[in-house]
């Protein structure tokens, strides 16, 4: 099984460190980070997706990028 990409997800509204936890995951997962999807206080599906970087996803599933 080979990892082609990952999301940072906050778990807190103010998480701390929060920069510096992204940064050093990004440097240590061989895979790029896909987005960062933050706390949402009413979380939807939607507000995830836009959080994420969906021409990335695209080449990486070898589909065409959303318009």
């Amino acid at each position: 099984l080979r990892l082609v990409g990952w999301v940072a997800n906050s778990t807190q509204i103010d998480m701390p460190h929060e920069a510096d936890n992204i940064d050093t995951l990004s440097r240590r997962i061989v895979a790029p980070c896909l987005g960062h999807v933050p706390r949402f206080s009413r979380p939807r599906a939607e507000e995830a997706a836009a959080r994420l970087d969906g021409r990335l996803l695209s080449a990486i599933l070898g589909v065409s990028p959303p318009a």
